[in-house]
């Protein structure tokens, strides 16, 4: 029997990945992160996660203006800018990120 390490390359490149997100509930605030991608705060979740969205929003434009290729750069995790250009792509086609990014 053939190895199948081909086919199993193949269908985890298929899988969509997503950073996790976490929350951190404070007293005064909720601070929302994208793990390695970006954090926000807020005085409601609803405004932490606006505010999140935001970022990541911008970072994903920046790698995308700044040429950084999707294999990544020097001591970047090619999961992330894989993440960022897709969420470029979706900017750039004038979606909506949110789904992408709180559906996961």
């Amino acid at each position: 029997m053939p190895p199948l390490t081909g086919r199993i390359t193949l269908l985890r490149m298929a899988q969509r990945w997503t950073p996790p997100l976490q929350l951190h509930p404070r007293t005064d605030r909720c601070e929302l992160s994208l793990v390695g991608v970006a954090t926000a705060h807020g005085a409601t979740l609803q405004e932490a996660t606006n505010n999140l969205l935001v970022r990541v929003h911008d970072v994903s434009v920046a790698v995308r203006r700044c040429g950084i290729s999707r294999s990544g750069a020097f001591g970047s995790d090619p999961q992330v800018i894989e993440f960022l250009w897709e969420i470029g792509d979706i900017v750039a086609s004038g979606g909506d990120i949110r789904t992408r990014i709180l559906d996961a």
